[in-house]
Order: C-alpha cells, then sequence, then structure tokens
C-alpha cells in the first residue's frame, strides 16, 4: 500500500476481528450448553434438619443468618452471603473440612447426617444449589461453590 491510498474494508465489510469475535461467541455458546445445569442436591427434609442443626451448633459462633463475628467466636466468618463458602472447589470440599474443623469446639462430634443437613441449610440459604437428589457423597462434589 502506498501513503494516501485509499483503504477499502474486507470484502463483504467484514474485519478478521470481527470474525473472531463470532467464533469466540459460538464457541462459549457451546461450551455453556455442554457444561449442562448446575447441580441440584438436596431435599426439603435435610433443609429443615439442617436449619435445627445449625441453630444448636453453629449459630452460636456464625450467627443466627451466618453473619458471623459473634462476641464469642470473633473469627467466625460469615456463611451466608455474596462472599460466604468461597474458599471452596465444591461442596465436597466443604465437607471434608466442616467434619475435620467444626463445631470448633468439638470437631467432628456431629454425625455425618447432621454435617450434611447444616450444608444443604447453607445451599440453599446462599441459593447455590435447589431441590434434587440427597445431598451427600454421591452429589457433593457435582456442586461447584465457585462464583
Amino acid at each position: 500500500m502506498q501513503d494516501g491510498a485509499i483503504q477499502y474494508p474486507a470484502p463483504g465489510g467484514r474485519s478478521g476481528a470481527w470474525r473472531a469475535g463470532v467464533v469466540a461467541l459460538l464457541a462459549a455458546g457451546a461450551w455453556a450448553a455442554l457444561a449442562g445445569p448446575a447441580a441440584r442436591a438436596y431435599t426439603p427434609d435435610q433443609v429443615a434438619a439442617g436449619q435445627q442443626v445449625y441453630a444448636a451448633s453453629c449459630a452460636a459462633c456464625h450467627g443466627e443468618r451466618g453473619q458471623g463475628a459473634m462476641p464469642d467466636a470473633p473469627d467466625a466468618p460469615l456463611l451466608i452471603g455474596a462472599r460466604a463458602l468461597t474458599g471452596f472447589r465444591d461442596v465436597q470440599d466443604l465437607y471434608d473440612y466442616t467434619i475435620d474443623a467444626m463445631p470448633q469446639d468439638d470437631p467432628g462430634s456431629l454425625a455425618p447426617e447432621q454435617y450434611w443437613n447444616v450444608l444443604a441449610w447453607l445451599l440453599a440459604q446462599n441459593g447455590l444449589s435447589g431441590p434434587g437428589a440427597p445431598l451427600g457423597p454421591a452429589t457433593a462434589s457435582g456442586i461447584s461453590l465457585r462464583r
């Protein structure tokens, strides 16, 4: 091309950048379609039971509404809200931590079913899953906590 020469758009008026954008958009749509819906795993009974366990075993440190930082446990993290549970990959990761470390004054003292129920209640409160199969070892790794 010479100085002062007129540049014309690519044939059809479309540039290579436009084509690359369309390809990227189509690829993103295909990926989203293949990823499928988010896993849905807890039962209403688990949520109701989890609320009871939470009130008895967790609320003293994490607060009645999951707000965390109660007077007797100022370092307790919030469990309900946009920034809650973000340090875990999936529900299985959260379960493994919870059963090993909670309640803080007596880790591992709850029955496995009680831990699953509390996690079901937390998922429901955070809108991270929905009613479906029971929450447990078979479903927990399919529920991502990444937001």
